[in-house]
């Protein structure tokens, strides 16, 4: 019995230390959304696309604060987006545009969760894509000229 307890010792003492550390560093985590510039709209868009398809994803944030609010970086989970944000910042009670470019060439085909923050001085904006991506293959028929498929840009909206 003695033995057992020996080993019980480090694995609750464990427990009790990970739970502490998670309950005490969300307090210091910054949530999504939680600053003075918000989303109008909708922050997440669902798509369903070809893979070679630009998709290309328009969300409105709108600065409530009383000073202008400059977007520091925006953070993508993979090299498949580009974006385009307002640079010079955004003046209290106007809105603005996130552009993202979701460039689905490389991207594996099935389901998607594509997740950007935009970053800023008081919190971030949490943006999402998601949908399925589906291939097109190529059409061969004896006697006819083959059909490719040509990638086409899908522009979405968050409204």
């Amino acid at each position: 019995m003695k033995l057992k307890m020996m080993h019980l010792k480090p694995l609750i003492l464990f427990a009790f230390t990970a739970i502490y550390l998670i309950g005490n560093s969300s307090a210091q985590i910054r949530h999504k959304n939680q600053g003075n510039l918000k989303v109008e709209g909708k922050d997440t868009l669902t798509v369903n696309a070809n893979n070679g398809d630009i998709i290309e994803a328009l969300f409105a944030i709108k600065n409530y604060g009383t000073e202008t609010l400059t977007i520091a970086q925006i953070a993508t989970e993979c090299i498949c987006f580009d974006y385009h944000y307002p640079e010079s910042g955004i003046a209290p009670g106007a809105t603005d545009t996130i552009r993202l470019f979701f460039k689905t060439k490389n991207v594996p085909p099935g389901p998607y969760f594509k997740r950007v923050f935009a970053d800023y001085d008081e919190g971030s904006i949490e943006l999402i894509l998601q949908g399925n991506l589906k291939v097109i293959r190529p059409r061969y028929k004896p006697n006819e000229k083959t059909v490719i498929y040509r990638p086409k840009q899908i522009v979405v909206r968050n409204d």
